[in-house]
């Protein structure tokens, strides 16, 4: 192996450690991102097998070839699985690992000293991590525009970082697929010896080209955390904490994209909450504003945009919802709400008071919606409470 192969090796094998600690400092900021663990140790036995493939010379054939050559597979699997989590929040099996660790560990051994192949080693590296790199991005994009039906995905967003990352891991995919290439080339010519760094005329492509993918891969990987930190602090600024609705801030975002034609906006209060808080304590309080937010979401319909105001106070926009269609859906929301709180082991059931607006053809904003559901909600508190009022069209 060359010199200036080898610096780039040990250079290599610096920079992914270097990032698995960034890996670590920035997982440490962004909380439980699904995941992120399995991308940090993939990095680190990434680093390692670098680290033993460069210093083969001078270390025992045993830990240059054997030990470097498992984990230099291991390692991309292990990235693969944390993918695979962070889309569909599930793993696959880890014993496909394990059964890659025990078929490849034997081969290595064998072709190191049964019959020692340094051309069999690059093949059984370049095309395992060829085809993992490319079923990881293919991962990666599920989703994604390329991918917007695929199956079981509970993560969707696609973003630069993601995009960074599937750019990384093709092209180690490409590099390690022209490695494999070239060596069958290089076998094909003739009876000849392969250096251990592989066949000069791509050597230097594929350390230079190759670090460069890695390089894009980790890089991603540390701005996707960063990403679904911002993500996840901007989600809890716009939620609210009790219920895990939107909060004010959260409605005029998420309703600000959803057109008001043809759509109706419900104003809920539940009745009398000041004296559920003084009879039954503040926790049994939360107790019934928590089923509300639960029976809205059961009953309203799936489009519905829930938010909770504040106190007592709840909101939704119904997409797509005449008067008669909101006014059914309140009816249901209303009834479902007074039957479940018998669940609640409370001396008196609990009610909630609704008011309906309709959109009209010139309606100006989600304002104006909202203040005239206001006043219909003001109609059926003073018309009795636990009751439905519509404004006027």
């Amino acid at each position: 192996m060359s010199s200036d192969i080898k610096l780039l090796g040990y250079v290599a094998a610096t920079l992914f450690f270097f990032m698995a600690i960034m890996l670590l400092l920035t997982m440490r900021q962004a909380g439980r991102i699904r995941g992120a663990t399995l991308w940090l140790w993939s990095t680190l036995f990434a680093a390692i097998a670098i680290m033993l493939n460069t210093a083969q010379e001078v270390i025992p054939e045993f830990f240059g070839y054997v030990v470097s050559g498992v984990l230099l597979i291991v390692g991309p699997l292990i990235s693969a699985r944390g993918t695979f989590e962070y889309r569909y929040h599930r793993t696959y099996p880890v014993q496909w690992i394990y059964a890659a660790a025990a078929l490849t560990t034997p081969a290595f051994y064998y072709f190191t000293f049964v019959l020692p192949s340094t051309a069999v080693r690059i093949l059984l590296v370049a095309v395992s991590i060829a085809v993992i790199c490319t079923w990881h991005a293919w991962i990666m994009l599920a989703g994604s525009a390329l991918r917007r039906h695929s199956v079981g995905v509970k993560h969707a967003r696609f973003r630069i970082p993601h995009g960074i990352m599937v750019l990384g891991l093709l092209m180690v995919a490409f590099v390690f697929f022209v490695r494999a290439v070239d060596t069958i080339q290089v076998i094909s010519a003739g009876p000849v010896e392969i250096p251990r760094g592989g066949s000069p005329r791509t050597a230097f492509f594929f350390y230079s080209v190759g670090l460069a993918g890695r390089l894009f891969l980790l890089i991603g990987m540390v701005l996707l955390l960063i990403d679904e930190l911002d993500h996840e602090l901007r989600s809890l600024a716009s939620r609210d904490a009790l219920t895990g609705l939107f909060n004010r801030r959260g409605l005029t975002a998420a309703a600000g994209a959803a057109p008001l034609v043809n759509s109706s906006f419900l104003m809920l209060d539940l009745d009398h909450f000041k004296a559920v808080n003084d009879d039954f304590g503040h926790d049994q309080g939360d107790r019934v504003i928590g089923l509300l937010a639960r029976c809205a979401q059961a009953n309203l319909p799936a489009n519905a945009v829930l938010a909770r105001l504040g106190g007592e106070e709840f909101c939704a926009l119904l997409p797509q919802s005449d008067l008669a269609a909101a006014q059914a859906s309140a009816e249901t929301l209303r009834k479902a709400f007074n039957l479940e709180t018998a669940a609640l082991g409370h001396s008196r059931q609990h009610t909630v008071s609704i008011g309906v607006a309709a959109a009209g053809v010139g309606q100006a904003s989600l304002r104006e919606l909202m203040e005239r559901a206001d006043q219909a909600l003001y109609r059926a508190k003073h018309g009795g409470r636990n009751r439905i009022a519509s404004a006027a069209a």
